[in-house]
């Protein structure tokens, strides 16, 4: 398992493990994500940036493309893909964003 570990400040920080090899087609290659505690709004735009270069890393790394959903509020998520050699692309959903019952 490889881990990845980001300090954002104020005993914020998080831990990400990820697969030793390229997951099979349709599989997560992120097994789990721990915080430290729960991140306040103003760190997930940071947290985003830093999955980028994570998952930029493993995309290069294993040869493959990738693609992570990420929450970023309880009514959006964002779709980014990552191929290597090339920058972390968002694509546009293909559901409309969630809302609150």
């Amino acid at each position: 398992m490889k881990t990845f570990h980001c300090n954002f400040g104020n005993r914020v920080g998080v831990t990400v493990k990820a697969s030793d090899s390229p997951p099979s087609r349709g599989a997560n290659h992120v097994h789990s994500i721990t915080w430290t505690r729960r991140p306040p709004p103003e760190v997930v735009p940071r947290y985003i940036e830093w999955m980028h270069e994570v998952n930029q890393t493993l995309a290069a790394e294993w040869r493959v493309n990738l693609m992570h959903v990420f929450f970023v509020s309880p009514t959006r998520a964002e779709t980014w893909c990552y191929a290597p050699g090339q920058i972390p692309k968002m694509i546009e959903p293909a559901i409309p964003p969630l809302t609150p019952k």
